[in-house]
């Protein structure tokens, strides 16, 4: 029986961007044995691209993919001076996008979370146990998601400028915390759970993110346990063609 992010990859157009993505986020899932889970966010993101690589090559046969995990910046590149205010130690002088890859005239930049609430289980590959970090400052977490969306639309307006590739970019949440994707959720700043995360106008004095649109996203189940936090959910949101 096929899963909804595979009856969702499916649906996606072939020079879709996202259906590589997607795929990758398939063969993770479907790759876990019950009771597995990925250890940290680093864990996540070398499996990320170890799968990445081998469906560059051999769907699209690519012989040697360019995947570069945590991709550099200059902060003058991406931010001016007027993004950056004055004491704000947010902004050291480098800055690194989570992963960058290229195919078929394609650039491709994601940023990665993976928050989850503390739960025991298994590492992959192995019968040893293992206890994830238990993340609780929902808030704090959502923040941290939409300043990953406003980096990516830094990189797309830099990229564009800078380098005749297409570009397109993306942001990638996996988590065990419902209260993300729950709609009777109470959030009233940075909600994951409208289909839209919603663009930012945010004070200096009260938050620090400030998205300039619109993006479309998308949940799914990463994992068929449908214990108490053994759930996860996949949130993909799509920072091009954003209203």
């Amino acid at each position: 029986m096929k899963s909804e992010l595979q009856e969702y990859n499916e649906k996606l157009k072939d020079d879709d961007p996202k259906k590589i993505i997607c795929e990758v986020l398939c063969r993770l899932s479907s790759n876990l044995e019950k009771n597995e889970i990925f250890l940290s966010e680093a864990d996540f993101q070398f499996s990320f691209a170890q799968e990445l690589d081998k469906v560059l090559r051999e769907e699209k046969r690519i012989k040697s993919p360019k995947i570069i995990l945590e991709y550099p910046f200059l902060t003058k590149e991406l931010y001016s001076e007027d993004d950056i205010t004055e004491g704000d130690t947010r902004y050291s002088n480098r800055m690194c996008i989570d992963l960058y890859y290229e195919y078929e005239g394609k650039a491709v930049y994601i940023e990665f979370k993976y928050k989850t609430k503390g739960i025991s289980g298994v590492k992959r590959g192995s019968s040893n146990k293992f206890t994830l970090q238990n993340h609780s400052n929902v808030t704090e977490q959502r923040q941290g998601l939409y300043k990953d969306i406003e980096r990516i639309e830094h990189c797309l307006k830099w990229h564009k400028k800078n380098s005749k590739i297409k570009c397109f970019g993306y942001v990638v949440f996996i988590t065990n915390n419902k209260s993300h994707w729950d709609k009777e959720s109470k959030a009233r700043k940075y909600r994951l759970c409208d289909e839209i995360a919603c663009k930012c106008e945010i004070t200096q004095k009260d938050e620090y993110v400030c998205t300039t649109k619109n993006h479309k996203l998308t949940w799914h189940p990463f994992t068929t346990e449908n214990q108490e936090n053994k759930q996860f959910k996949v949130c993909l949101i799509d920072c091009n063609n954003a209203e």
